[in-house]
């Protein structure tokens, strides 16, 4: 879709919602996924709208997305709010929690040495993240029908390979090597196949994923959400491929992740 006719559909949506044309549609940078999110104003109120093709012609009640969006917030869990939604046109209009990630939060504190301040910080980051393993659900519904089990691990075993080792790296890279490393990755998905100790994870849990602003944490793209070891979330936030953590903090934190599981389990 092109972008004239994107933003076109999202002046409409708006203005059946606020009854007002929004003054500005800014476009916003996005990760690697076919969303495309807008940040669109009008006498300096925001909303974000979102385009996503997954949602077009999609049941609104079977959409991940609300569906996550419904249970975190049933279990006191910030989440962004929907203001209206089409599904015929794939859009929403959602709350604006900001523009300041965890990330760049951090990040000024990693730069002006506040270790303590760092420490409350990730303190409340792991208790989000309990929170979110804690929640209990219907096994045969979305999020608890999806699990990080022997197939999806080794398809992301795969991706690695084909995209990092087979891509990225070809030059650098005996291509030998790789049937013998996915030998030793299907043994790891072996061991990592462990259904009793399975929580709820956000899947994707590191800095650009969290807001941050006056009213707390917000957690953001969480529609990926499936069960898996409570590790999968931990190493994603600690060993944050946007933000390096001091090892000390990071050997703090995982300590207390295990007696924050240890007492919400």
């Amino acid at each position: 879709m092109s972008l004239r006719t994107l933003q076109q559909q999202i002046i409409t949506l708006y203005k059946s919602r606020y009854k007002a044309t929004p003054q500005s549609i800014t476009q916003l940078q996005g990760d690697a996924s076919t969303r495309r999110y807008f940040r669109v104003e009008y006498n300096s109120l925001g909303t974000i709208a979102c385009y996503d093709p997954a949602f077009v012609g999609v049941d609104p009640e079977r959409y991940p997305f609300f569906v996550l969006q419904k249970l975190l917030a049933q279990h006191g869990i910030l989440v962004p709010r929907t203001c209206v939604h089409n599904a015929a046109l794939g859009l929403l209009l959602l709350e604006d929690c900001g523009d300041v990630l965890l990330q760049h939060y951090v990040i000024e504190v990693l730069n002006a040495k506040k270790y303590d301040f760092l420490r409350r910080i990730y303190q409340n980051v792991v208790e989000l993240m309990v929170a979110v393993q804690s929640i209990k659900g219907n096994e045969y519904e979305l999020p608890f029908n999806l699990s990080f089990d022997r197939e999806k691990l080794l398809f992301e075993f795969d991706f690695f390979l084909q995209h990092a080792l087979r891509g990225y790296f070809a030059s650098e890279i005996d291509a030998a090597i790789i049937p013998l490393l996915r030998q030793e990755f299907e043994a790891i998905a072996d061991l990592l196949v462990q259904p009793e100790h399975l929580v709820l994870n956000h899947r994707d849990y590191h800095s650009r994923n969290i807001m941050v602003n006056t009213n707390g944490y917000f957690l953001i793209d969480f529609q990926d959400a499936r069960m898996g070891l409570p590790q999968y979330d931990a190493v994603s936030m600690l060993r944050d491929s946007y933000v390096v953590l001091p090892d000390e903090l990071v050997a703090a934190m995982k300590e207390f992740h295990y007696k924050q599981l240890l007492e919400h389990h």
